[in-house]
C-alpha cells in the first residue's frame, strides 16, 4: 500500500511504501526538492478499523457455519429416525406371518385330532360291536352268557350281569369314548350328569371309558369317577 504526503514547504508531493514503516507507526523522509523533514504516519483509524471488519466477518462466518452444522445434525437425526421406522416395518410383518402360520397349525392339528379320535371310535365300535339289550347275537347261545363286550345280555342285567355305578357328581355323559366327544344335553343346551350311586348297565368299555345304558341311551362315562359292580 502505497502513502503519499505534501512537504509542509516545497507541497511537494512524495510517496513511500507501507512496508517501509515496518514495526513502527510513523517515520521521517526527507524531501528531495527542499531538503524539509516530512513525517509519515499510518492512520490507525483505518489500519483499526480494517481489524475490526476482518474480525466481524469472522463472526459472522462462524455463525453462519454453526447454523449449517446445526441444520446437518437435525437432517441427519431426522434420517436415523426414519430409518428406524423403516427397519420396524418388516419385523413387524414377519411377527404377523409367524403369528398367522401359528393359529393354521393350531386348527390343522385340532382337526387331525378330532379326525382321529372319530376314526377311532367307528373302529372300536366296528371291532367291538355290542348287542342289543335283550337279544342276542345267534339263537344257540343263551342271554345270561358272560364272555366278552360282543355276547349277549338280558334286558334286566348288563353284559355280564356288571352294572357301571357312578362315584362322581356331576359327571358327564359323552356321545364317544373321548374327552373331545360330544356331551349328552337337555333339550334347553345344558349338560345331563347322572346321580351318585346310580346302577347303569354295562355295555362294554374302551380306553379310559364304560359304555352304559343310560335310560335307553347308549352313553360313555370316565372310568375315574365310576366302578364295576356285579
Amino acid at each position: 500500500m502505497t502513502i503519499k504526503q505534501s512537504c509542509p514547504d516545497c507541497k511537494t508531493i512524495i510517496e513511500i511504501d507501507e512496508n517501509e514503516f515496518g514495526n513502527s507507526d510513523a517515520i521521517m523522509r526527507q524531501c528531495p526538492l527542499c531538503g524539509s523533514m516530512v513525517e509519515f504516519v499510518i492512520p490507525k483509524a483505518e489500519k483499526k478499523q480494517v481489524g475490526e471488519d476482518k474480525i466481524v466477518v469472522k463472526e459472522v462466518e462462524s455463525e453462519a457455519s454453526k447454523r449449517k452444522l446445526e441444520e446437518l445434525e437435525k437432517k441427519l437425526e431426522t434420517m436415523e429416525q426414519q430409518g428406524q421406522k423403516t427397519k420396524l416395518s418388516p419385523q413387524w410383518f414377519y411377527f404377523l406371518i409367524a403369528g398367522l402360520l401359528v393359529i393354521v397349525a393350531v386348527v390343522v392339528l385340532f382337526s387331525l385330532k378330532t379326525n382321529y379320535n372319530s376314526k377311532r371310535f367307528v373302529d372300536e365300535q366296528k371291532e367291538y360291536p355290542v348287542a342289543e339289550v335283550g337279544t342276542c347275537e345267534s339263537e344257540s347261545q343263551p342271554a345270561s352268557s358272560s364272555s366278552s363286550m360282543g355276547s349277549c345280555y338280558s334286558a334286566a342285567d348288563g353284559i355280564g350281569g356288571k352294572f357301571v355305578v357312578i362315584d362322581g357328581s356331576e359327571l358327564r355323559l359323552r356321545l364317544g369314548p373321548s374327552t373331545d366327544a360330544d356331551t349328552f344335553k337337555w333339550g334347553d343346551g345344558s349338560n345331563r350328569h347322572p346321580k351318585v350311586g346310580e346302577r347303569f348297565k354295562y355295555l362294554g368299555e374302551y380306553g379310559d371309558f364304560y359304555k352304559i345304558d343310560f335310560k335307553g341311551h347308549e352313553l360313555w362315562v370316565s372310568k375315574l369317577y365310576t366302578h364295576i359292580e356285579s
